[in-house]
Parts: structure tokens; C-alpha cells; sequence
């Protein structure tokens, strides 16, 4: 180790003897890792639903990895097609993630539940089906269908999902959604 590496070392007894303003680094890293766990749901724009006003979101929240591994098994064993797999995969994530879907008219006000028949749509069902005038046989092509049969949307949309479960601080803008807010 050279000898800027060892100044460059920061551990948490030097940092007990130093002052530090405002806060200490010990701090800021409690406040990030608070702000880690805090972050349990994502707002997403739907694709295809985002150019203009009513915007469609889907709220995910985290899943654990169990569930994630459950996914991944029952998918393996439906199919041995690759793409097949991701998609399939991709849609289970998201039907086991979802918590709503909410709708934003970007007129500065709070995204409100999309609701049926006054109740808030919470899964890729019947009620989403009818709310937006398709039909679809199960929950797997309800996903399909909201996504116009578009794979690679659903896809990307799913990728976008992905990354936030990673880093469920960051900001979801248009450089975080891959140029397609």
C-alpha cells in the first residue's frame, strides 16, 4: 500500500478523535443507509402512456430474493427458450412487485390511484383489462397487452425496474429510465 492510500484511509476510530462539520462521515453513511431501507416503492411511467397527460405509472415495491429465485424456477421449468425466459421472467417480477397503478395529469398536483368502479387497480387483472378496454385470459398477457404486445418495452421497463431494486435511492429521471422517461 503506497503511502497516499494509507492518508487516504478513513476508519471509524479517526474519525473519533477528529471533528468534522457539520456532520461526521459516521452520520452520513447512517443517513444513506436510512435512506436505503426507507426507499421500498418505485413510481415507473408505462410506456407508450408517458408523452403526454394522463401519464400511467405502476408502483413496485421490493421484492426479496426468495420470491425472486421462486420466479426464476417456475420460469425455468415452463420453458427452455431464452427470450422466452426473460420475458417471462420480467413479467412474473413485475406481477409479484406491483402495488398500483397511478395516473399523473403533470398539471403539479399528486399522482392519484387509477381506479375502477371507484377502487384502486392493484394488480394486472380483470379491473386494468377493463379500465383500458382490453381482454386478456390471465395476468401474464394483462402485462402483455398493457404493453401493446410490445416485448422490448416490457423489457426495458423491466430493466428500469431491475436497476432501482439495486439502488432503490436513485433518482428515477430520464438518464435512470435510459432516455425514456
Amino acid at each position: 500500500m503506497s503511502t497516499l492510500d494509507e492518508e487516504q484511509q478513513v476508519t471509524a476510530g479517526d474519525l473519533s478523535n477528529q471533528e468534522v462539520e457539520p456532520q461526521s462521515v459516521l452520520d452520513l453513511l447512517r443517513q444513506k443507509r436510512e435512506e436505503s431501507a426507507a426507499a421500498t416503492t418505485v413510481d415507473l411511467p408505462v410506456p407508450g402512456y408517458n408523452n403526454s397527460p394522463p401519464v400511467l405509472y405502476i408502483r413496485y415495491q421490493l421484492i426479496d430474493g426468495p420470491t425472486i429465485d421462486r420466479i426464476g424456477r417456475k420460469v425455468t421449468r415452463q420453458t427452455k427458450d431464452r427470450w422466452s425466459r426473460q420475458i417471462l421472467s420480467a413479467i412474473d417480477t413485475m406481477i409479484e412487485s406491483i402495488v398500483g397503478f397511478y395516473v399523473d395529469m403533470e398539471d403539479g398536483s399528486e399522482r392519484k390511484p387509477l381506479t375502477v368502479h371507484g377502487e384502486h387497480i392493484t394488480t394486472f387483472g380483470p379491473e386494468l383489462q377493463e379500465a383500458l378496454g382490453f381482454e386478456a385470459d390471465n395476468a401474464r398477457n394483462t402485462v402483455r397487452e398493457l404493453f401493446g404486445q410490445n416485448d422490448v418495452a416490457l423489457a426495458g421497463h423491466n430493466i428500469a425496474l431491475s436497476r432501482w431494486m439495486t439502488n432503490t435511492t436513485a433518482e428515477i429521471d430520464e438518464e435512470f429510465l435510459g432516455g425514456n422517461p
